[in-house]
């Protein structure tokens, strides 16, 4: 690695979601097949009750997940907010120049 590469950044909330969304994708086309579309049908096997609760447990997780980034990112902002005040904007300005690159 040379020195002058840029730290790496963090990853996007999206990029952490993509394999996560095309698993679930994956797995609503498993579950329209099974059905032949109709969503009425089916919920008498056990597969089909399987297949739903992973997708609540799925849907419960990535709800928690958002939240919890969203927390996060309130907690940056507010950080970020009280840093203000002991920095010059010069410095601040830097620091922007410095992420854009």
């Amino acid at each position: 690695l040379s020195p002058s590469a840029p730290p790496p950044s963090l990853p996007s909330f999206e990029s952490c979601l993509k394999p996560f969304l095309v698993e679930v994708h994956r797995k609503m086309k498993v579950y329209s097949t099974l059905t032949q579309g109709n969503f009425e049908v089916g919920f008498t096997s056990q597969e089909h009750k399987n297949l739903l609760s992973l997708f609540d447990e799925n849907l419960s997780l990535l709800l928690s997940l958002k939240i919890s980034l969203l927390r996060d990112q309130q907690e940056l902002e507010a950080i970020d907010a009280n840093q203000d005040h002991f920095e010059s904007p010069h410095s601040n300005d830097h620091y922007q120049q410095q992420q854009q690159q």
